[in-house]
């Protein structure tokens, strides 16, 4: 009869006709040392089988019995257990228990599974709490920190790509020993290079520290390859992160991914390496850690991502794009853990480092090519913060520009940390006075950023983190970001000048004070003119 293949029948006319049922193991257990958790990975050192526990029921404090749900390949030995066998941790090989006597029992269940219609192997999973997977065309639906599906929404706070060259406007560099950050113009990436000196940094940190939203999640990305798998005395590292706080990725002669923090008032890591990644190993092994059976190629241009909740205790996912779909390879968890925070900030910088820590076979290389953080919310960060103003004032002198004034953040805290804010002038008052004649006047206002004002004194407005400098001399002129025409007075929107947080007013990352200035040119007349602007921000602290 044509169709029989896609039925099987019920008895009595199925004998050797097979259903397919899910199959488990129940083993009990005595000597027991240490935890023995659901959904944990473990390894019977005799038989060599491996699963997972999907059940427990503790009968003392020394025994009990395990529900193990088998990897693939053991289902088709049929091996079982023998008893007074270790039981180790899958990851760690560390001693669990030991198989009690009793045969294992063999448990099938007869469920109703969703599954392929080309392939019966492919089947709806569920997980133990009930829910099941669903994934489109591209991979699963994303979710941001806090559990929210991801949808276009999202606020970017940094936008970074290398197309002409090394920036030093919104990074910071910093080369030591022989190593050197350059450009390849070809893969339009920036280069950090080492050579096999002990000592060797490459060192490229933006100089932005992203504001981070308590309660909204925020996001990292960027595109990394190194130069080689990785040698004896050499760490790269990439990721959102500084000297003391941060989350990253380190090659040291092996992959691993990094928790830092200065909480206790030393900078401590939490490491976790490649082998014990608790979502995806990324190793090829095609085993129950690896579940996209993917091996990661350090050496190609990887998209790696992280996000994080913060708020002092929340989650911080590492994961990698592959293919096109967006894979999490560990989740680190601190939140019921411990009475402190996992870092000192969420708010922090992108970096990428190569770091000689001895003498090393040879030169290293690391490539760069762009980066993102996005908070998961739409916010605008210039719209944050406090208000506050700053005031300079000066006259003109001769037909040329003359210096006016200038203002920058402060370098500190009274704590003696780096001041991070971000400052957004948000309007500036303009007035010019002529007072010979006892007149208004007509000049020519221009703005600039960055530059070196030498001598002078740098006076700190009461009560804010700026401080201003009225009577220094332009050593190293900056950028001219604005110029207004003022007759008389004159308020100027500086919200269009200033319209994100990557032109924001803020400090290098290595802490140097960035600032800027005005000048004032008279346009008519040969009275020297009195020029004051006054400058209403809001101060974002980071």
């Amino acid at each position: 009869m044509a169709g029989e293949r896609r039925f099987t029948r019920i008895p009595p006319e199925s004998t050797g006709d097979r259903v397919r049922v899910k199959h488990s193991l129940d083993v009990l257990y005595n000597t027991r040392t240490n935890v023995i958790a659901e959904d944990s990975q473990i390894r019977f050192t005799t038989s060599g089988i491996v699963g997972t526990v999907i059940r427990h029921r503790v009968d003392t404090a020394t025994t009990g019995l395990i529900t193990v749900d088998l990897d693939k390949n053991v289902v088709d030995s049929n091996a079982l257990p023998q008893q007074s066998e270790n039981i180790v941790a899958l990851s760690s090989a560390t001693q669990l228990a030991k198989v009690a006597g009793g045969d294992p029992i063999d448990v099938f269940a007869n469920v109703t599974t969703v599954v392929g219609y080309d392939d019966q192997y492919n089947g709806l999973f569920v997980d133990r709490k009930g829910a099941a997977a669903i994934r489109f065309g591209e991979g699963e639906a994303t979710l941001d920190s806090f559990g929210k599906l991801r949808v276009s929404n999202a606020h970017i706070q940094g936008d970074y790509a290398f197309p002409q060259g090394v920036d030093t406007r919104l990074w910071t560099v910093n080369e030591q020993g022989s190593a050197t950050i350059t450009h390849d113009a070809a893969l339009r990436a920036v280069v950090l290079t080492n050579t096999p000196a002990d000592g060797d940094l490459a060192q490229y940190t933006s100089d932005q520290y992203h504001h981070y939203v308590p309660g909204v999640g925020q996001t990292t990305i960027m595109t990394v390859a190194l130069g080689d798998t990785g040698k004896t005395g050499l760490d790269r590292s990439w990721g959102y992160f500084d000297d003391a706080n941060g989350m990253f990725f380190r090659d040291n002669d092996g992959l691993e991914v990094v928790v830092r923090s200065s909480v206790t008032g030393t900078v401590e890591e939490t490491v976790i390496a490649q082998t014990d990644w608790n979502k995806d190993t990324l190793d090829g092994s095609s085993d129950i850690n690896n579940p996209s059976n993917v091996a990661l190629d350090k050496t190609a241009d990887n998209i790696y991502w992280f996000d994080v909740q913060w708020l002092g205790a929340g989650r911080i996912r590492f994961g990698v794009y592959i293919n096109g779909e967006r894979l999490i390879v560990h989740e680190y968890y601190h939140g019921n853990r411990f009475p402190y925070p996992n870092m000192q900030t969420g708010s922090l910088p992108v970096r990428v480092e190569q770091r000689n820590t001895a003498v090393v076979g040879s030169t290293s290389q690391m490539k760069f090519w762009c980066a993102g953080v996005l908070i998961e919310a739409d916010i605008d960060i210039t719209n944050l913060g406090t208000n506050f103003s700053v005031e300079v004032a000066g006259t003109t002198s001769g037909a040329g520009e003359t210096f006016i004034g200038a203002a920058r953040p402060a370098g500190l805290w009274p704590s003696g940390d780096v001041v991070h804010n971000l400052f957004f002038p948000k309007t500036i008052g303009l007035g010019a006075w002529d007072s010979t004649a006892g007149t208004a006047a007509f000049v020519k206002v221009s703005i600039y950023q960055s530059g070196f004002i030498s001598g002078g004194d740098w006076i700190q407005k009461a009560n804010t983190l700026f401080e201003t400098n009225l009577n220094g001399t332009i050593a190293v002129p900056g950028l001219k970001i604005a110029e207004y025409f003022v007759n008389a007075s004159h308020t100027v929107d500086a919200s269009k000048t200033f319209t994100n947080a990557q032109n924001a007013v803020k400090n290098k990352a290595d802490g140097t004070q960035q600032l800027f200035y005005f000048t004032a040119q008279k346009l008519v007349g040969a009275n020297d003119i009195s020029v004051q602007a006054s400058v209403s921000a809001k101060d974002v602290p980071n």
